[in-house]
């Protein structure tokens, strides 16, 4: 595959469905439904915990989208890339984490 300043396409790739889906997520574009999104009892029970659920994890998703490009952007020792890239997962893991017990538990 080819490359696009210098980030590979499958980079770009993820970036793009991370940043859509966020977007998606943050405007409110995702009605309630069974299928698609952070589906417990409190969020499938009222308009507004679905919503502000939602909306939260969005700008998660828009943050880890953002911030999983930037490694590339700076010609860094490979470990270091690896060793960012795993505190990326973690902090996201932990984000995800405190937007489901705020809204979702």
């Amino acid at each position: 595959m080819g490359e696009a300043m210098g980030i590979p396409m499958w980079q770009w790739t993820i970036f793009g469905i991370l940043f859509s889906t966020g977007a998606l997520l943050t405007v409110g574009a995702l009605p309630r439904n069974r299928w698609v999104g952070l589906r417990t009892a409190r969020t499938l029970g009222a308009r507004g915990d679905w919503y502000g659920a939602h909306r939260a994890l969005g700008l998660v998703t828009l943050g880890l989208a953002a911030t999983g490009m930037l490694p590339n952007r700076f010609p860094l020792h490979p470990l270091f890339q690896a060793t960012a890239g795993f505190f990326l997962l973690i902090g996201a893991a932990g984000l995800y984490a405190i937007v489901h017990r705020r809204y979702a538990a």
